[in-house]
This record gives C-alpha cells, structure tokens and sequence, in this order.
C-alpha cells in the first residue's frame, strides 16, 4: 500500500457559537497511585468523575488542544490514512 499522510492541517476560527450539543454523559471511578519526587508512595481515590461535565475545569486552550487532536484523527479516518482501530 502506498504511504499515505496528511500534509498540512489548519484548523482556525474557533467561535464560541453559545449553543450546547446533547453529548452522552458517563461516570467513572479513578484511582491514581504514584511515587512522588521524595519517593514518597500516593494514592489519590477512587474518586466518581462526570465525564465531559468534569472537563470544565479544564482550561479552555487545552480543551482547544484536545479538540483538535480529535479533529485531525477524525480527518485522517475520513481520508483513508487511518482507521479507528489505531486510536483504541
């Protein structure tokens, strides 16, 4: 198969059109272990989240990152360079 891949990609005008999407909404448990800098073990949780509810603490620039990662993936799918099975 022919190497295939997407060149260039713009993606401007980011309008806040003041409307909202019905979008399924999903809850989750998280728990989160690490070791932190002093070597210290952590737990954080489990703790329920809201999902996308709880992305709104998320600043929007990073929102606007994620977005934009979705976009491109959903470009690449639609053009034939990837399928979906490459993002799960």
């Amino acid at each position: 198969m022919p190497y295939r891949n997407v060149d260039q990609v713009m993606i401007t005008n980011w309008v806040d059109t003041g409307l909202t999407t019905p979008f399924s909404r999903y809850t989750f448990t998280l728990k989160v272990t690490w070791t932190d800098t002093d070597g210290v073990k952590r737990v954080h949780g489990p703790q329920t989240y809201t999902f996308p509810n709880d992305l709104a603490t998320m600043p929007l620039a990073v929102r606007k990152a994620f977005a934009n990662q979705m976009i491109l993936s959903m470009v690449r799918v639609t053009l034939g360079i990837d399928d979906w099975e490459q993002y799960t």
